[in-house]
């Protein structure tokens, strides 16, 4: 059959697997540009000097706190308008802002002291003071299913307050051994996970001292943690760029990533596919252009789908909206904000 045309059947096998593999490499290559449904919004009076932000319960607005104007900026993300900027007359450093409903946002200042400013009225009251014996570093964390406030102290103590009409009601403690350098809560609060100055990495149930498991990584120095989509997910992230995906049921590793060196944030899109990164650099000396970019990475191939450069080389902060829609990142003082097309999580 073949003679009748003159080809031998060596290069019809040739012919068809070089057709195949020419079809499967256009394939990824229109995998890739779905992926890339990403794009940047412009927002006005996003170059400032923002320290830190946060999105609305309902993911649609934004809010960054610009401490040298003692103000906080708030930002309609459906029109990209910028809304208004409300004076805080308070002299302090804020360390962390939480919006928990559409006009309350809970900031928590260097001393651990926790505000409440309520954006209809535009007024700031007290709403917890740390007791000075208890003011070693602090993360904030606001559980929306039970109205808690959580606050995780690094010396590992984690005190649970309840929140009723912008006002505390109640409060109960947990210790954990060895201190905390980091800590992540999956997002329905039913167990979280925390890293301790030995580099241990320590899974729990909610308000439970006793770990489920305990592991070391000794790899590296571990610069971020978080929960995918589900609880069964956790993301560890290296500083030297080597990201983790461990499956929380059997304390083993799926999956590992290397992104470039020096990360400074990490966390995961909202269908579980993707890895959003915030990279940099720590020198004497800094380059003209800036170091500083947003990746993200496919799981579990680690394949780069996006990459731009951001403002300066050190990136502060990295947020997704509830939602998922939207991320924004501060780097140098600068707002980014980007707007997460569902096409994103087709492969």
């Amino acid at each position: 059959m073949f003679s009748k045309f003159n080809i031998q059947a060596p290069k019809i096998t040739f012919i068809l697997v070089f057709c195949y593999g020419w079809m499967a490499y256009n394939f990824v290559l229109l995998g890739a540009s779905r992926i890339q449904k990403i794009s940047q919004v412009k927002l006005p009076h996003s170059d400032g000097d923002y320290s830190r932000l946060c999105f609305s319960v309902n993911s649609k607005k934004l809010y960054a706190l610009d401490p040298s104007q003692g103000a906080i900026h708030t930002w309609d993300l459906m029109s990209t308008k910028h809304q208004n900027q409300i004076s805080i007359n308070q002299p302090v450093q804020w360390n962390q802002l939480i919006a928990i409903d559409e006009n309350i946002i809970l900031m928590a200042d260097s001393k651990g002291d926790v505000w409440n400013f309520n954006l209809k009225k535009k007024t700031l009251t007290q709403l917890y003071k740390q007791p000075m014996d208890d003011r070693d570093g602090m993360f904030m964390i606001f559980d929306q299913k039970s109205s808690q406030l959580i606050l995780i102290r690094s010396d590992g103590s984690i005190k649970y307050l309840g929140y009723r009409g912008e006002q505390i009601t109640n409060i109960s403690r947990i210790d954990l051994k060895n201190g905390i350098e980091r800590v992540a809560f999956s997002k329905d609060y039913a167990n979280f996970a925390t890293v301790d100055w030995s580099n241990n990495v320590n899974f729990r149930l909610a308000n439970e001292s006793k770990p489920i498991w305990t592991k070391n990584y000794k790899n590296g120095k571990i610069c971020s943690l978080c929960f995918g989509l589900t609880k069964d997910l956790l993301v560890l992230s290296e500083i030297d760029g080597s990201c983790w995906g461990i499956n929380t049921k059997l304390a083993q590793v799926n999956w590992k990533i290397s992104c470039r060196p020096r990360l400074f944030n990490t966390n995961v899109s909202q269908d579980g596919n993707y890895i959003y990164v915030l990279v940099g650099s720590i020198r004497k000396i800094r380059s003209k252009t800036g170091t500083a970019a947003f990746h993200i990475h496919r799981i579990p191939d680690g394949q780069l789908v996006f990459q731009q450069k951001l403002k300066g080389d050190m990136p502060k902060a990295l947020e997704v909206s509830p939602d998922g829609k939207f991320v924004a990142a501060l780097s140098e003082g600068k707002i980014f904000l980007w707007e997460v097309e569902s096409n994103l999580s087709e492969k």
